[in-house]
C-alpha cells in the first residue's frame, strides 16, 4: 500500500489495529469502472465522483453474524454507472436482487468445494450498472453455513520469518510438517473463524470426529447473540458424541 506521502507500508498494514484501521478508507473506493463495495458496515455512505455528482446509500445489515445486506439508494445524481459489489470467495452460495427481481450473474455462481490454499478462486464482484434512483434497493445474501477446513499438507518448507533487526537480516527456517497436523481443522462461519471457549474443559482437547455432509459443512446450533459485540456469537457443533460449544 502506497500512503499519501510516497512511502510504502507492506504486510502490516493488515493486522490487528493498522488492518481495522485501514478499512473505513478501503470500504468504498471509486475508481473508472464505477464504485466498489467492499466491506459491508451498518451505516449511511456519502460520495462524491469525480464530475461533481452526489451519491448517497445506506447499509442494513447485521454481518458478519447474519448473511443478509440491503443497499438503498438515498441520492443519486449521475446519469448512469455501475456499482460493484464484493462477492467474498468463502460464500458458496451467493443470491441478490434488484428491486425484488433476482438477478442471475457469474459472479454469483455456486462454488464447488475449494481447498484452503484456493480461497480466492471464484472470489470477485456483482457488477450493476443502470441509472440509479432515489430508493433502488440491492438486497444480497450470503452463504453462512459453517464448513469445517482441514490444513493443506506441505512436508517441508523453507520459511523466512526470522527477523534480525539489529541487522536488517531475514534467517531462513527450515520447517517439517508435524505428521499431527492434518488431526487439526478449523471451523469456518462465513467471514468467521469459530473457536472453543473454555477448550481446557471442552471435548476440542481431545480428539473428536466432527459429522458433516458431502460438502464438508456442519451443523451449527446458535444459542445466543453477544448483546455488547454483535459479531460474537454461541453455539454448539455436532459431533459423534455429543455437542461441541
Amino acid at each position: 500500500m502506497i500512503l499519501e506521502e510516497g512511502n510504502t507500508y507492506g504486510c502490516c498494514a493488515s493486522i490487528a489495529s493498522a488492518g481495522v484501521g485501514i478499512i473505513p478508507k478501503i470500504m468504498f473506493i471509486h475508481s473508472s469502472e464505477g464504485y466498489n463495495l467492499n466491506f459491508y458496515e451498518e451505516g449511511r455512505i456519502e460520495a462524491v465522483s469525480q464530475s461533481g455528482s452526489k451519491l448517497r446509500f445506506s447499509i442494513e445489515t447485521a454481518y458478519p453474524v447474519e448473511g443478509d445486506v440491503k443497499i438503498r439508494i438515498e441520492e443519486s445524481e449521475d446519469d448512469e454507472f455501475a456499482m460493484n459489489f464484493r462477492i467474498p470467495a468463502w460464500s458458496r452460495v451467493t443470491t441478490a436482487s434488484l428491486n425484488g427481481e433476482e438477478i442471475q450473474d457469474e459472479a454469483l455462481s455456486e462454488k464447488p468445494i475449494i481447498a484452503t490454499s484456493d480461497l480466492t478462486k471464484g472470489s470477485g464482484y456483482l457488477r450493476i450498472k443502470r441509472k440509479w434512483e432515489k430508493g433502488d434497493e440491492v438486497l444480497l445474501s450470503f452463504d453462512m453455513r459453517t464448513f469445517v477446513l482441514h490444513p493443506v499438507p506441505y512436508g517441508k518448507d523453507l520459511l523466512v520469518n526470522n527477523m534480525l533487526f539489529e541487522y536488517d537480516y531475514l534467517v531462513p527456517t527450515f520447517d517439517l510438517e508435524d505428521p499431527l497436523a492434518k488431526r487439526h481443522i478449523a471451523l469456518e462461519r462465513g467471514p468467521l473463524m469459530l473457536a472453543v471457549e473454555d477448550s481446557s474443559k471442552s471435548k476440542a482437547s481431545r480428539e473428536i470426529e466432527i459429522e458433516t455432509d458431502d460438502n464438508l459443512s456442519v451443523s451449527l446450533e446458535t444459542l445466543s447473540d453477544k448483546e455488547d459485540c454483535h459479531s460474537i456469537f454461541e453455539g454448539n457443533v455436532k459431533t459423534r458424541d455429543g455437542d461441541l460449544h
